[in-house]
């Protein structure tokens, strides 16, 4: 059935269009997303895995974004509506907004309805599945023992091999999913290993393809081994109740775990996250005071971002991560400072590029304006390891909301998606100061 959706879609899009060539007639042309975003303007390419889409930016101009198709619920082009991803829900249901309660308005999605949603696409492979190839070392041990043990290995161990070769791999992200099917397959007879497997599917499900549902799928499968993954999950999906059930279990006066601060901050729970990060610095200053800093940016209250980030650099030093802390609050500070001077519209056309401090080194964007917009971003160059989906998320997002206010960090590479948000924020700067 998933199949015939995304030939249907693919067809759609070849109307006026031969594959990988772009489509110049027709306008309003619009694509929703499963989880409820809409992007009115013209289809321009298509491509296997994405779209190549033209969107129309909040207050005039253009901007072109790439939209996996993974990603896409309905496509309309020149009126005609056809569906590529079926998603749970009553008909014409609009799903609730990052950090709205569930069933908050009329059409919202309701408990019932977010895990009615997991076991439909869960219980279905990706459209992409049956076409990619199933590679790995024919080494690989495929026992998955738990600890290994011995000199670092890819070619033996599973989780070495996932972690160096899928993971810090872009182009075989879809092999690791196939990968681990076909652990399942293997090991049918070992319920630890099974166990184990899941749990992967759940984290390479959240943490590489932003597939909110099949993770969430795999992690129930499993026993819920990463809650707070599973808490992004359901918030992702559009219940923001089931997600508080699981970080509530998470005390505000006690926890030093910063994904569920961010989390948190993420939902729109400002108070809770700032709280817990500020218990955080009581005994670990230098992390807790970051990350309140990090609370307080997402949550546009900059003055006290800075106090909390020059608290982080005039820490003593010894701490473990120490160095990289510091850095990190430094280049926030210094982007900080770019927000109410930046103006887009005293930014020539052109390109611009910049850098910013990431986990392992420079992390470069280059942002393309036009016309006063940020018409693209992209990173250039980066040392990034376990980057996960930050460099096209995070990119698609400044182009959406025009700049750095409310973007998300990606979950797992916060420090990356950090990175090339304050590097755009230096290259927009060195463009204005043109």
């Amino acid at each position: 059935m998933r199949t015939a959706l995304l030939a249907a879609l693919l067809l759609a899009l070849s109307e006026g269009a031969a594959s990988g060539r772009a489509r110049v007639e027709g306008a309003g042309d619009q694509v929703e997303l499963l989880n409820g975003t809409r992007y009115d303007g013209r289809l321009l390419q298509e491509k296997p895995d994405v779209v190549k889409f033209e969107v129309e930016i909040p207050g005039g101009g253009k901007a072109q974004i790439d939209i996996p198709v993974k990603s896409i619920h309905t496509v309309s082009i020149n009126g005609k509506r056809r569906v590529v991803n079926e998603k749970a829900g009553k008909p014409g249901a609009t799903p609730a907004k990052a950090g709205e309660p569930a069933a908050a308005k009329a059409g919202g999605k309701t408990k019932a309805d977010v895990q009615a949603l997991i076991k439909q696409m869960g219980a279905t492979p990706p459209d992409w599945f049956a076409a990619t190839p199933l590679k790995f070392p024919p080494t690989l041990d495929l026992t998955w023992p738990p600890n290994p043990g011995g000199p670092w290995d890819p070619n033996k161990n599973i989780g070495q091999f996932i972690w160096s070769t899928i993971n810090e791999n872009e182009p075989r992200w879809k092999e690791g999913i196939k990968f681990l099917h076909h652990l399942l397959t293997v090991n049918k007879d070992k319920p630890a290993v099974i166990t184990q497997v899941m749990g992967a599917l759940g984290t390479m499900y959240h943490n590489l393809h932003e597939d909110w549902a099949r993770s969430a799928f795999w992690y129930q499968k499993a026993g819920d081994p990463n809650p707070i993954d599973l808490a992004h999950c359901y918030f992702k999906l559009g219940s923001k109740d089931l997600a508080a059930e699981i970080l509530s279990k998470y005390p505000t006066d006690s926890s030093r775990h910063g994904a569920v601060i961010r989390l948190w901050s993420e939902m729109g729970e400002t108070q809770k996250a700032l709280q817990m990060a500020e218990q955080t610095a009581k005994s670990i200053p230098d992390v807790g005071n970051l990350a309140a800093g990090d609370v307080c940016r997402a949550a546009g209250r900059y003055a006290e971002a800075l106090g909390y980030y020059q608290k982080v650099v005039a820490a003593a030093q010894g701490a473990r991560d120490m160095a990289q802390n510091k850095a990190r609050a430094q280049a926030s500070i210094d982007a900080i400072k770019l927000v109410d001077t930046l103006d887009l519209k005293k930014v020539p056309d052109g390109k611009y590029r910049a850098d910013s401090y990431g986990y392992s080194g420079q992390v470069e964007a280059e942002v393309t304006v036009a016309g006063g917009k940020i018409a693209g971003v992209q990173v250039t160059r980066h040392t990034e390891k376990q980057y996960y989906s930050s460099i096209t998320d995070t990119c698609q997002q400044i182009v959406k909301k025009q700049g750095a206010k409310g973007v998300d960090a990606t979950s797992g590479a916060t420090i990356t998606s950090e990175a090339i948000l304050n590097a755009t924020l230096k290259a927009l700067a060195k463009g204005q100061g043109k």
